[in-house]
Order: structure tokens, then C-alpha cells, then sequence
């Protein structure tokens, strides 16, 4: 038996919410019920980009491409983490200048 992260198989665009202000989506299954859970990532673009939350590792590379089609991983001024993923951020893929939690 392996409990492996299983990446999301339904992908919703960033949708933005308010001016410079999207939300990064990750859907997924509930258990093999015909129900889907949205685990929303946000991303404050403006003078000091913010990132708040980081996804999952099942979503790993989707989220990537979402924050980063939205804003620079260099211009990443700081990341509010809500929940307790790891990113590839400690491993030197972007250094935001500050990173909140």
C-alpha cells in the first residue's frame, strides 16, 4: 500500500477575484465520492508580490505553473504559508525576500 500524494486529474484556471488579486486552484476527489474539494493558493500581484499558501505536493507542478504564469518567482517579495506543505523554495527555486507563517 503506498500513500503517495495521487495529482489532482480536474484543472481550474487561476481565477482572478479582485484587481491583482487571483486565486491558484487545486480540485480534488473526496475519497472516490462524487465530490470535489477546492484547496485555493492566492497570489497579490502590486509593488511586493505575495503568495499566500503553497498547495500540496500532489499538486506541485500544476501550482508552479499557475503562480508562475501570474507573477516572476524573482519578483516573489513574500509567501504566507497557512498550511504546513514544503516547496521547493527551500531548495533554492526561488528565494522570496521573507516568507510569513
Amino acid at each position: 500500500m503506498t500513500y503517495a500524494p495521487v495529482a489532482p486529474t480536474l484543472h481550474v484556471p487561476p481565477t482572478r477575484i479582485a484587481r491583482d488579486t487571483y486565486l491558484v486552484h487545486q480540485v480534488q476527489e473526496a475519497l472516490g465520492q462524487p465530490l470535489f474539494i477546492y484547496l485555493n493558493s492566492m497570489v497579490i500581484l502590486g509593488k511586493e508580490p505575495v503568495i499566500v499558501d503553497t498547495g500540496t505536493p500532489a499538486n506541485r507542478k500544476q501550482w508552479l505553473e499557475d503562480v508562475f504564469s501570474l507573477v516572476e518567482p524573482k519578483d516573489v517579495r513574500w509567501i504566507f504559508l497557512l498550511r504546513q506543505t514544503r516547496l521547493a523554495m527551500a531548495r533554492g527555486k526561488y528565494a522570496p525576500s521573507r516568507v510569513l507563517s
